[in-house]
């Protein structure tokens, strides 16, 4: 291998360098996040580390014979892309193309061998394997921008716009830099301009697609950690803890009352557990919440406190709107039926419910919706307590 080889080989070892990092992302996300691994990290490794692969191949020439090189690096190409394709997917949760990518990869094959072993003509081959890529990716690169107004971050539309850029430069960096090679043979093409402005784009698009990338892929595992923090594992609710957070951050109203509290338990719940099994009482706990979650508005805030006890505030309702959302909730749960609980069973709920005057009242409302909550139970469960009227007025 001569010194331009060498140094030729920088961009290869790079970007294999970038799919050691990706492998060792994706291999240590469990340990990072209790949710299962993305698999986005893993299409991203193996893309870099297949370009990496062809590249380094057609630099140094093995196979020795031109052919048997250009077809080998080819294959290591359209592999990599697909991954590239699969990894996007992953990523924006789009369905791989998977007729078309096959369509596009195998025709772009078959007319490389031709012209590498039956009727050589690298000029064609350079067309052939460029388009051949752009075609694979151009596929992905299409049902990724239908989905375009799905993905409001700065950061994912970014990397949507550096790749749509990167789909573009197959078919117009080819078409204005392949002529240079037209005359040329198999060892003069490392000093073309096609192949100077190939090296070239590759690695900026490189560089900066992976940062854009990784920031947008660390941005989302932070966010997948802050929801682990902040919501109940069970339930997919609000914990306590986030409830309070999430009340700091809630609208600022300049009139009052701020709205109600609504506080459910569920009626007879450790009997469910001890007679049918925590697995029935889980259920039970995962079809209120949805009934919850269901029942208010987006903006209201819906948090398990611990065990079977639940806590709604509504913003800006009256006692009569609570009411007739806490009747909703109660009624559609009182109808629910179990696979695994006897038909005459049914799951209930007690609540209490007082208004909000304002936040910082709110840890005291908290203490008298409790209090009417075991008042509900006292008066024989499946039932809303809330403060007189004439206790409101006042």
């Amino acid at each position: 291998m001569t010194t331009g080889q060498y140094f030729a080989l920088s961009l290869p070892m790079v970007t294999l360098l970038l799919a050691l990092g990706f492998a060792a992302c994706w291999f240590w996300q469990p340990r990072m996040s209790q949710r299962p691994r993305q698999h986005d990290w893993a299409w991203m490794a193996g893309c870099l580390a297949l370009f990496s692969l062809g590249l380094s191949g057609q630099i140094a020439h093995i196979p020795r014979d031109y052919a048997h090189s250009a077809v080998v690096s080819a294959l290591c190409y359209h592999l990599s892309v697909w991954c590239l394709a699969e990894a996007m997917c992953a990523r924006f949760g789009v369905r791989v193309d998977w007729l078309g990518g096959l369509l596009a990869g195998g025709m772009a094959l078959a007319l490389l061998v031709y012209y590498a072993y039956v009727n050589y003509q690298l000029y064609v081959r350079i067309y052939v394997l460029n388009f051949g890529l752009g075609a694979q990716l151009g596929l992905c690169c299409w049902r990724l921008l239908h989905s375009w107004s799905s993905y409001p971050g700065k950061l994912e539309r970014a990397v949507l716009g550096i790749f749509g850029l990167f789909v573009l430069s197959f078919f117009v960096r080819t078409v204005l830099t392949t002529p240079s090679t037209r005359s040329m043979d198999e060892w003069k093409i490392g000093g073309s301009a096609f192949w100077i402005v190939l090296q070239l784009s590759l690695l900026v698009f490189a560089l900066l697609f992976v940062m854009l990338y990784v920031a947008m892929a660390v941005q989302s595992m932070v966010n997948r950690l802050q929801d682990e923090r902040n919501q109940d594992p069970l339930t997919e609710l609000l914990n306590r803890r986030a409830f309070w957070e999430a009340l700091e951050h809630g609208p600022r109203q300049t009139q009052q009352p701020l709205g109600c509290l609504l506080v459910c338990d569920v009626d007879y719940f450790k009997q469910v557990n001890d007679r049918w099994g925590h697995g029935v009482g889980d259920a039970a706990l995962q079809a209120l919440a949805r009934i919850l979650k269901d029942s208010v508005r987006k903006g209201d805030l819906v948090a398990r406190f611990g065990g079977e006890e639940f806590v709604l505030l509504l913003y800006g309702l009256t006692p009569a709107g609570a009411q007739a959302v806490g009747e909703r909730i109660r009624q559609r749960l009182q109808k629910l039926r179990f696979a695994d609980l006897p038909s005459s069973f049914r799951i209930t709920v007690s609540m209490g419910l007082v208004p909000v005057q304002e936040p910082a009242a709110l840890a005291s409302s908290l203490q008298r919706a409790d209090a009417l909550l075991y008042q509900a139970k006292q008066q024989g469960r499946n039932r809303i307590c809330s403060e007189p009227l004439a206790e409101l007025a006042a």
